[in-house]
């Protein structure tokens, strides 16, 4: 059931005020399904020869027509939105984010643009990705501690000149398993931290789709291609024990240092839909430490090293 009778297109700048553009992480499934030359508007680019084996992802937004089967999908063509979570953003840009997209819906529907029901099961919809939002911020400031922790340890372990530990460090599983080794924490910057953490999921979550469509395609092929398939399932059981193990010491974190005040939160989002403005609310600028502004209870991060 659609959550508006407007297109996807329209209902997505009347709410956001900007065109949509197509998820990440769409792109990246067509690509690996497709493995041609793609555009992200989804039409193949010709006579481009020596590049056949590249994707090229083309930066569009024409004819893109968001799904609207719910509220959570439509914000998935935000990609602004997931890059500022993911650099860094502060509670006051958040709630000035969808407090600004609760006072388009409210003149929308003042305008008549949408039934009451319709009216209704948006702003529910809108809250219940605030919320969403919320919790991604505190995940992300947790995963920057969490690996930071995981860093010192294992510098701590190198200085001390000890043999490398049979269980290993989480990054050091990462970067085994991606076949990147040897960096030192003081080489690696929150960003990059991040980039890596973002990589590994995508791509876990590339490899698994690309390992289903070999699977259907290539069923006559089972025992030339066992030594490979073998590597490839011991390769995705790694990384599924790494992010597994991962996610549990950020959601642990989480739980213990970045406990929101959804209430408070949702009263800065009152005030932004109501016409005010929040300290730095409007600020353009992300990453840095601002994520350190989601951590409670008098946590104070610390550095690499």
């Amino acid at each position: 059931m659609n959550i508006s009778s407007m297109s996807g297109a329209e209902l997505f700048t009347t709410l956001t005020g900007k065109a949509p553009v197509k998820p990440i992480l769409d792109v990246v499934k067509e690509a690996n399904a497709s493995k041609s030359v793609t555009k992200l508007d989804g039409s193949a680019a010709a006579g481009n020869t020596g590049a056949s084996n590249r994707d090229v992802f083309v930066r569009s937004s024409k004819e893109i027509d968001p799904e609207t089967d719910s509220f959570e999908r439509l914000m998935q063509y935000d990609n602004e939105l997931k890059l500022r979570i993911s650099a860094g953003i502060t509670k006051e840009q958040l709630a000035t984010h969808f407090g600004d997209m609760a006072k388009r819906l409210d003149e929308a529907y003042a305008q008549g643009k949408f039934t009451e029901s319709e009216y209704n099961e948006l702003n529910a919809g809108l809250m219940e990705s605030f919320d969403n939002a919320i919790t991604k911020c505190e995940r992300r400031a947790a995963s920057c501690e969490v690996i930071k922790e995981n860093m010192r340890a294992r510098q701590a372990g190198l200085a001390a000149g000890t043999s490398r530990p049979r269980s290993k460090t989480n990054i050091e599983k990462i970067l085994e398993g991606m076949g990147v080794y040897g960096k030192d924490a003081n080489e690696l910057t929150e960003e990059e931290a991040m980039q890596l953490r973002d990589l590994l999921d995508a791509m876990e979550k590339a490899e698994k789709d690309r390992k289903e469509k070999e699977e259907k395609e290539e069923k006559s092929s089972v025992n030339s291609a066992g030594k490979d398939n073998s590597e490839d399932e011991d390769f995705l059981a790694r990384l599924k024990e790494v992010t597994d193990e991962l996610d549990r010491q950020v959601t642990d974190f989480a739980s213990k240092y970045c406990r929101t005040d959804r209430a408070a939160m949702r009263n800065m989002l009152d005030i932004v839909r109501k016409g005010g403005e929040l300290p730095g609310g409007r600020d353009k600028t992300y990453g840095g430490a601002r994520h350190e502004t989601w951590f409670t209870d008098g946590y104070v991060s610390k550095p690499y090293l």
